[in-house]
């Protein structure tokens, strides 16, 4: 009795970890079903299991836009009943997109990281959806093409340099070509190195339009700040007042 109840076990043990099976048929094909349209896997698999939760997860490549992809894969989810939110990515760059979403108690979330020229990595995962999980995604502003377009680092440079106003401001206060660009929740912000020190310019959308709404000259006591200019790379300040994402150092 004890072997055919143990053979059993193992046999259903076994069942459920094969590909397109139970719960680890429901996380590939979840993944699967939001794949950018043309990408290639790099590579594919599931974790976890035992003590931590099971994940299923890919690695794409795919030339496109990161604002294309990352809509793409935001309307397939909401197409299959997800709840989704559109959010700042890839924290080394600022440029890249998540796309965070849930399906009662099934989450998706796909990083859409820009890399050489007009190729995307787009790493998408499924696993459990916590309870908080499904609180944040629903606090996290949607997917609007407008927002998402506005995402990183990247829309801060171009609504700066098609800015008259902010061409001027960057003459006027860059005494170095290092000019740090940090963007998130629909402004940007823009530090400057001045002859009276370290400047901080904040801009915010207006629709299509990047705004200058204010400036401030850091306190001496604001070490924070400093540090941040000082340990992420800047992009360049040319003699014209626009921006180059050409890295700058000093």
């Amino acid at each position: 009795m004890v072997p055919r109840l143990f053979t059993a076990l193992v046999f259903g043990v076994a069942l459920l970890l094969l590909p397109g099976c139970g719960n680890d048929g429901r996380l590939r094909s979840a993944v699967q079903q939001v794949a950018p349209r043309g990408a290639s896997a790099v590579s594919c698999g599931y974790a976890g299991g035992l003590v931590e939760s099971r994940s299923y997860r890919c690695d794409f490549r795919v030339r496109a836009g990161r604002t294309t992809a990352a809509l793409a894969i935001a309307r397939a989810l909401a197409r299959h009943g997800f709840a989704v939110s559109c959010q700042e990515g890839d924290a080394l760059s600022n440029d890249g997109v998540d796309v965070n979403s849930f399906r009662r108690d099934l989450r998706v979330v796909a990083h859409v990281v820009p890399q050489r020229g007009s190729t995307l990595a787009v790493v998408v995962y499924a696993d459990d959806a916590s309870p908080l999980w499904q609180s944040l995604v629903g606090d996290e502003p949607g997917c609007d093409p407008i927002r998402v377009a506005h995402l990183g680092t990247a829309p801060c440079i171009s609504g700066w340099n098609s800015n008259a106003r902010a061409t001027r401001l960057t003459k006027r206060l860059a005494s170095r070509p290092k000019v740090l660009v940090r963007g998130g929740r629909g402004a940007c912000s823009f530090y400057f190195r001045s002859r009276h020190g370290l400047v901080i310019v904040f801009a915010a959308w207006h629709g299509e339009r990047l705004v200058v709404a204010s400036q401030r000259t850091l306190d001496r006591w604001e070490d924070t700040e400093r540090r941040i200019y000082a340990r992420n790379p800047g992009v360049r300040a040319r003699p014209d007042g626009t921006l180059s994402p050409q890295p700058a150092t000093g």
